[in-house]
Order: structure tokens, then C-alpha cells, then sequence
């Protein structure tokens, strides 16, 4: 059924350049104030969902950006059970920002708390089988967490004869360590100084301090019979 969504946009990540994705809570107006609702991931009809730059553009000609409110136009539930959260998108309708309607809301109102991200008995924690998905599907494949010892790790790695750049969250929730790809390009520019040359070994630097800070978290499609886990937003 097509609606038309007002979203707080919480991740605008790289997803197969140029390619993105973005994904936020649904905002629902009230009389008085808004409520927040559910996750939403707008997606498009090609590739593995991933929004080109167009599709996503909003009236006054920018991208969106995380912490914006934006109204989108959504033709109906893509009813995937490993990522619940998708819609996808009216392409004939293009988004609109709509800041000065809201006021933002606290990260913390927004947190998640799941016991654990999407853990797989001896699996890293990394990814998911597929296997174990179908078996048991998420409910959520997006989340906001509140992270403690957040490290990030920029190196190069060989990939089919070839080295390709590869960032890492190393992070501690709930008393579990987890290592997550980096898909958040605010991040990865801010940072950009701190990567090694080519042939250079690895960089580990501190983030924030031991107090913690907020990851947005996702569940990527299947890749090789896996799902694995990207940080879509690192609010540091």
C-alpha cells in the first residue's frame, strides 16, 4: 500500500558506489508533537536495493543527511523477512526536506536495546548465515545502539588480485566485541589522514572515549551465503 513517510534520517551509507543507503525512524505528527515509529529503509528496484544518488535527492538539491527529516513517497512493502524494514520507493516522486517542522530528538530516546547483534553460534561477529536467518528471521536488521570502546581499524587487503581499502569498527555491546564494516562516508572523510599507505601495515585508533557513543547498525543482502554487518553511522 503506498504512503507517503516523514523519516528522521539516521544512516546515508555507501552501498556499491555510487550507490546508497539510507534508512531512519518514521515520524508521526500528533496534535501537539510527533511520535517516533518505526525503522524504515527505503530501497529501489534494482541491483540489491541500493538508492542512486538521483533517487534519493531532495527538492532543494542535496542529499539528505543524517539527523534530517525528510518527507518520501513509498509505493509499497518489498515483504522481505531478513530486512523488514524495506519499502520501496515511488520513483516519480521526489523527497522533501522538512527540518523546520521538527525538532530533533535526543539520541538517546531513540536507542534500541536487543540483547545481542544478530549472534550466531560459532560464527564471527561479523556476519550470519543465511541458513540461520531463514531459520530464525530478525526482527529488526537496523538498529541504534549505544556502544562502549569504539575503535576503528584502516587497512588494505588483497581481494581478487587486487588491494582495496577496508575500515573496521571494533566495539564492545553488552559484554560481547564485535567487528563491523565501516559503510559510513562522513566517517571515512573525517578520517581520511589516518590511512596507511599502501604496503604500510594496519591503523587501530580510539574514536570516542571508554564512555561510549552511538552506532547505527544494519544487516547487509546476502553475499556468499552470509549476511554480514556493516556500521552505517558512527555519531562521534
Amino acid at each position: 500500500m503506498a504512503k507517503t513517510a516523514y523519516m528522521l534520517v539516521l544512516a546515508h551509507s555507501i552501498k556499491h558506489w555510487p550507490g546508497v543507503c539510507v534508512a531512519g525512524r518514521e515520524i508521526r505528527s500528533g496534535e501537539s508533537q510527533y511520535t517516533i515509529g518505526p525503522w524504515i529503509r527505503p530501497v529501489s528496484s534494482h541491483g540489491e536495493g541500493e538508492l542512486s544518488p538521483s533517487e534519493c535527492q531532495l527538492s532543494n538539491g542535496r542529499q539528505p543527511r543524517v539527523m534530517d527529516f525528510v518527507e518520501i513517497s513509498l509505493a509499497n512493502r518489498s515483504n522481505d523477512p531478513l530486512q523488514p524494514e524495506n519499502w520501496l520507493i515511488e520513483t516519480a516522486t521526489q523527497w522533501r526536506p522538512v527540518n523546520g517542522q521538527y525538532q530533533k530528538p535526543p539520541l538517546d530516546l531513540l536507542i534500541d536495546e536487543p540483547p545481542n547483534l544478530w549472534l550466531q553460534r560459532k560464527e564471527r561477529t561479523d556476519r550470519v548465515s543465511s541458513d540461520h536467518l531463514r531459520r530464525s528471521p530478525p526482527d529488526q536488521s537496523l538498529y541504534l545502539v549505544r556502544v562502549q570502546n569504539l575503535r576503528a581499524r584502516f587497512e588494505w587487503k588483497e581481494w581478487d588480485g587486487r588491494y582495496k581499502q577496508h575500515r573496521r569498527a571494533l566495539f564492545l555491546y553488552n559484554g560481547i566485541e564485535y567487528e563491523f564494516n565501516i559503510t559510513d562516508p562522513q566517517f571515512s572523510e573525517k578520517h581520511r589522514s589516518r590511512f596507511p599507505a599502501k604496503g604500510h601495515p594496519s591503523n587501530t585508533f580510539s574514536v570516542t572515549s571508554a564512555t561510549g557513543c552511538h552506532l547505527c547498525v544494519s544487516l547487509a543482502p546476502e553475499f556468499n551465503r552470509y549476511h554480514y554487518k556493516v556500521v552505517a553511522t558512527i555519531f562521534d
